[in-house]
């Protein structure tokens, strides 16, 4: 890897205080990785199945694919988009501002996105 390289893998990893959707893990895996943090920080995973785990990671360096992830919370839902719901009840104005702006680049969140604009409208009342 070179300089540079390793400059553009760093800047996916580096600190920030908005939620991030690893759109590799969802493209490939239909999983949405949410994280916050740099190196180290907080992830959120709901897998195709309807599975939710949530908890800390450390080691994302060069890349968040390389992070040890630590589960401290583990639910099954129906469905993935059950889980979705349930993570922007909990996560509330921060996650839907941090995650509207990946939205609108993953094109099969369409649904998704429907879902979060009726939160959203919940949560203004």
């Amino acid at each position: 890897m070179t300089t540079n390289e390793f400059r553009e893998w760093t800047k996916v990893t580096e600190p920030r205080m908005k939620w991030t959707m690893d759109q590799f893990r969802w493209h490939n895996n239909d999983e949405m990785l949410f994280y916050l943090g740099g190196e180290k920080g907080k992830f959120i995973c709901l897998y195709s199945d309807g599975r939710m785990q949530a908890g800390t990671y450390e080691g994302a360096i060069p890349h968040i694919a390389g992070a040890y992830f630590q589960a401290a919370f583990e639910k099954t839902f129906d469905d993935q988009q059950e889980a979705f719901a349930r993570v922007v009840m909990i996560g509330g104005g921060q996650f839907l501002r941090s995650w509207r702006r990946v939205a609108f680049e993953v094109e099969k969140t369409l649904k998704l996105y429907d879902l979060m604009e009726q939160v959203e409208a919940l949560e203004n009342r």
